[in-house]
């Protein structure tokens, strides 16, 4: 079944529809969640209050079709509101997200690889979850979206209410921002591109 008609389903009175779009949507949006803020307690709460969230509000979703975008934009909401109230503590946030040459694709199938090859990638992931702390928020929001989630340059730009050539600007700072920051700690690109 398709988001939208899980959605018809549940306005209809169907509520295991709605426990169908939790578990379809549920792990994307945790992950969202955890490589934005880097905490598995706060994806946790975001993921929790993205589907309240959506239980609460579904029924005013004008484009079932569009679910995606618009369950994404409630998690991009609350973990920019986490990240204003962290740091207003003066805390730090960690996310993890980085590619230009499908260098995640390729660490993080993990149960293939030889015992080394699995060290070596937990290493590399490590490197690039400190070199992102570094960078914006925006950008580091951007990339997530585009490169973990596979969303499109307009559906991002819906989500974070800006326009398309912002987000890929955003995208190119913020890619071009984390190259430096990894190649002044002596990570080159091969390396990011076939491994350590």
């Amino acid at each position: 079944m398709t988001d939208a008609e899980l959605i018809n389903n549940f306005i209809n009175g169907n509520t295991s529809s709605f426990i169908s779009l939790v578990k379809r949507w549920e792990k994307p949006i945790y992950n969202f969640a955890l490589r934005n803020l880097g905490s598995k307690h706060s994806a946790e709460d975001v993921c929790q209050t993205v589907f309240l969230k959506a239980f609460e509000n579904l029924h005013k979703l004008k484009y079932p079709e569009k679910f995606k975008q618009w369950i994404f934009t409630i998690a991009a909401n609350l973990c920019r509101d986490e990240f204003k109230r962290r740091k207003k503590f003066r805390q730090k946030t960690v996310s993890i997200s980085f590619n230009e040459t499908n260098m995640f694709e390729e660490i993080t199938d993990t149960d293939s690889e030889l015992p080394d090859d699995r060290f070596n990638n937990m290493i590399l992931k490590d490197i690039l979850k400190d070199a992102l702390m570094q960078i914006p928020e925006q950008q580091r929001t951007v990339i997530i979206m585009k490169q973990y989630h596979n969303l499109k340059f307009h559906e991002i730009a819906k989500i974070t209410k800006t326009s398309e050539n912002t987000v890929k600007s955003r995208l190119y700072y913020g890619l071009k921002t984390l190259r430096k920051i990894l190649e002044n700690n002596k990570i080159d690109r091969e390396v990011l591109t076939n491994g350590m």
